[in-house]
């Protein structure tokens, strides 16, 4: 018999709030959007940013990658600097969903998210619906990140979950969908062609927004 869904698990970038550094670098660089593609793709690259996620000081990142590409030392500080204006702002419709999960109180909501420990209170400040989760997992702060199992059996835990059949985890990248599932987890793979609602409603959950 399949387990009734009793959470559901947001991520939050690529699902909750679009954050897109080759859109602000797009205007450091002049509207070129091109040079700002490859800034992102060599210089300030998402693996080095992903070490952040991991726990590494921004102030160490930075001084890295100015010793590495010294020319570039104004547009790497920009990148954590003026982190903010990289964010595209809320995926109106999966808000939407959030919100009446959140109204509803039917289901547990909860956050675990690869975020940077130092970035996270802007992203706090930015979103309030950051404050409607229950608990939210940050991987900086435990220097864990999806898709290590290690961070859904923490999460669980985290959460109070001891069936992670109960559970459904929204997430964009298909690396954390899959680690997720290997531990028991539902999961619903988002990306912009997907109706997080009738995701949901497929689970047995029915908000009705």
């Amino acid at each position: 018999m399949k387990s009734k869904i009793s959470s559901v698990i947001f991520d939050f970038g690529g699902v909750l709030v679009n954050w897109d550094p080759v859109s602000f670098y797009t205007k450091i660089f002049n509207n070129n959007k091109q040079k700002a593609q490859w800034f992102i793709n060599t210089v300030c690259t998402f693996k080095w940013h992903f070490e952040q996620d991991k726990g590494r000081l921004i102030k160490d990142a930075v001084a890295q990658k100015v010793a590495q590409f010294p020319k570039y030392e104004a547009e790497i500080k920009m990148y954590y600097d003026r982190w903010e204006e990289g964010f595209l702002g809320p995926i109106e419709k999966n808000v939407k969903v959030l919100t009446a999960l959140h109204q509803q109180k039917k289901y547990h909501i909860f956050g675990l998210t690869n975020w940077s420990e130092e970035l996270y209170p802007i992203g706090q400040r930015l979103f309030p619906f950051f404050s409607w989760f229950e608990s939210v997992v940050v991987s900086g702060a435990i220097k864990l990140t999806k898709p290590d199992p290690a961070i859904y059996t923490y999460a669980l835990q985290q959460f109070n979950i001891s069936n992670p059949a109960t559970t459904v985890f929204i997430d964009d990248n298909m690396n954390n969908i899959k680690g997720a599932t290997a531990m028991g987890i539902n999961c619903i793979h988002y990306n912009n062609t997907v109706n997080l609602e009738e995701a949901l409603f497929k689970l047995g959950i029915d908000i009705a927004i």
